[in-house]
């Protein structure tokens, strides 16, 4: 689907970039990557573009959150009175 019909980039483009970028984006990252470096025109485009990163930065940090938990040290277990 294409996400921008102003410097046209589809929504493969965008998961492509963010598949291949470390950790969080922006959302002018990730359209000046996909579209050539072109700026914005109409920016109808933009929400979806909105939407799909901030998916990408969610999916990140639970990632990220849930590596920490599970390096983290079990909690000894206390004795029962």
């Amino acid at each position: 689907m294409y996400i921008c019909l102003c410097n046209p980039f589809t929504d493969k483009d965008v998961h492509s970039f963010l598949k291949d970028c470390n950790g969080k984006a922006s959302v002018s990252e990730v359209y000046k990557c996909c579209s050539g470096g072109e700026n914005p025109n109409c920016c109808a485009c933009i929400q979806n573009l909105k939407d799909i990163v901030r998916t990408h930065n969610t999916n990140v940090t639970v990632q990220a959150m849930s590596a920490t938990f599970s390096e983290a040290p079990a909690e000894p277990e206390t004795e029962k009175a």
